[in-house]
């Protein structure tokens, strides 16, 4: 969970307070396909997620703008939760 809070910038009184958790699912998700961006292969095209929960689906969209990847090997210990994340991706691309 996350909240951003809008200020007025010249009073400094708050004008919204808004949820965050999007924003910093993509925001989490972005710093670590940079990493992998310096850290990887150049010709990378396979990536490796534990667990599938909320974070996951951020991770593979933000790498796929990285890196041409033609598999991705999802590990999770509730077959549901990766059979929910694998429905969720169908559509990408």
């Amino acid at each position: 969970m996350a909240v951003i809070i809008y200020n007025d910038p010249t009073t400094g009184y708050p004008l919204a307070i808004m949820d965050a958790t999007e924003v910093t699912a993509f925001r989490t998700a972005a710093t670590s396909a940079i990493a992998s961006k310096y850290l990887a292969r150049k010709d990378s095209q396979t990536l490796g997620i534990v667990g599938a929960g909320h974070q996951a689906y951020y991770h593979i969209i933000a790498h796929q703008q990285i890196f041409k990847l033609k598999e991705i090997r999802l590990s999770d210990i509730s077959p549901k939760a990766a059979a929910k994340l694998i429905e969720s991706l169908k559509n990408m691309r």
